[in-house]
């Protein structure tokens, strides 16, 4: 019987999918040391979000997904190690009653919660971005987290603000199993974040591989810019979630935009002002919470702007623009041309299968209604490799 469950849950663009990767890459490692990552399906983490969340879209999903939730407890508390982690960054969004029954359901195991932090000024940026991979077309200069709502709540301030999160969660909960785990600063060692949760959870930080974990694919001002409007004109049948991870974020982003760089960008300076404002009451309200608190609280005060103040999206004109999406087109038909022909390879490959002669011959002699299923199956494979998602 588990004996802790840490409830990893949030925030986003902190890090977080950097820290699951690392502990799905290494899960036999940890299970050796007594710790136990649930779930090997990034899809399940979802759907226990949701679940946790009784978030709508459930009701569209397969029937499977409702139980997502129930199959993480009885892992965890099934486990037979001390510890067990349950992480998703979209979990942050609960209200206090459904995090309540979350962590009652996780009983008789004593449950902590870990929350990410990081500065307001880049963690708004960084959300807009991550927000414009999934077909949404809102300028930054519009983008509010504050007054995002309803279906939007996983990219606002309710998702982001330490404070109000942990006040949901740590209610019921001892101020010393309420984890503020702040995002290091630009420049410290890149395993300083991965340091800080393994010190929490009791992981030998050493132990594992960090090498596992997935590049963070981000922007330049140009790129987003162009993504964003590109995302105007996108319609059926690339909407949802899935669909626009697919084919905005897993081809045009990956494939095609991210690997062009490009200079960095950020908010206006009245918003970085209003937003270091608010920062400034978050950290006070932090230092009288007696959350373990692991990094610096300073470290979520942004840093103040000094000279040049960077790009902003609303300021890129048509001409560079037009550069960027020809450039970009030429190289989306060099992804298509390459998608294409492992299409026709794989197609190929079916085709000699076909021709008879030795293995093929003798399983088409014993079964040929098996074999041609198995035919079919390969070519339907084949045709989904076209402009798969990596």
């Amino acid at each position: 019987m588990t004996d802790r469950v840490f409830l990893h849950i949030g925030g986003p663009k902190t890090g977080t999918t950097y820290l699951q990767d690392v502990m799905l890459g290494n899960r036999e490692r940890l299970m050796h040391q007594g710790v136990l990552y649930v779930g090997t399906r990034w899809i399940d983490h979802v759907h226990a979000s949701l679940v946790v969340r009784e978030h709508p879209r459930l009701k569209k999903l397969d029937p499977n997904a409702q139980l997502a939730w129930q199959r993480f407890v009885d892992e965890a508390l099934s486990f037979d190690g001390p510890t067990a982690v349950i992480s998703h960054e979209t979990l942050g969004v609960a209200s206090a009653r459904q995090a309540a029954r979350a962590i009652a359901d996780l009983a008789p195991a004593e449950v902590h919660v870990i929350f990410n932090a990081r500065e307001f000024v880049s963690q708004v940026s960084a959300t807009w971005q991550e927000h414009l991979k999934y077909r949404f077309s809102t300028p930054l200069s519009d983008w509010d987290p504050e007054k995002r709502t309803g279906r939007h709540r996983e990219w606002s301030f309710q998702a982001i603000d330490p404070v109000g999160v942990l006040s949901r969660w740590g209610r019921d909960l001892p101020a010393e199993r309420v984890h503020l785990l702040t995002v290091p600063r630009s420049g410290s060692a890149p395993d300083e974040l991965w340091r800080r949760f393994a010190g929490i959870v009791g992981i030998d930080p050493d132990s594992c591989d960090l090498t596992v974990a997935r590049p963070n694919a981000s922007l330049g001002v140009v790129e987003a810019e162009l993504l964003r409007r590109v995302n105007e004109h996108v319609d059926k049948p690339i909407t949802g979630a899935h669909e626009a991870a697919r084919w905005i974020r897993g081809n045009l982003v990956q494939r095609v935009l991210s690997p062009r760089g490009g200079r960095r960008f950020g908010v206006s300076d009245e918003v970085a002002a209003r937003l270091t404002s608010v920062a400034e009451t978050k950290i006070a309200q932090l230092e009288a919470s007696g959350y373990d608190v692991v990094g610096d609280l300073e470290e979520l005060r942004p840093a103040p702007r000094h000279g040049a103040t960077l790009a902003h999206p609303d300021q890129i004109g048509d001409s560079e623009l037009l550069g960027a999406a020809t450039e970009s087109i030429a190289q989306l038909l060099l992804v298509i041309r390459e998608r294409t022909l492992q299409r026709d390879a794989a197609r190929a490959k079916v085709r000699q299968s076909g021709r008879g002669g030795g293995r093929w011959e003798l399983l088409g002699s014993r079964d040929d209604s098996k074999l041609a299923s198995a035919r079919a199956q390969l070519r339907r494979l084949a045709d989904r490799i076209h402009l798969r998602s990596r």
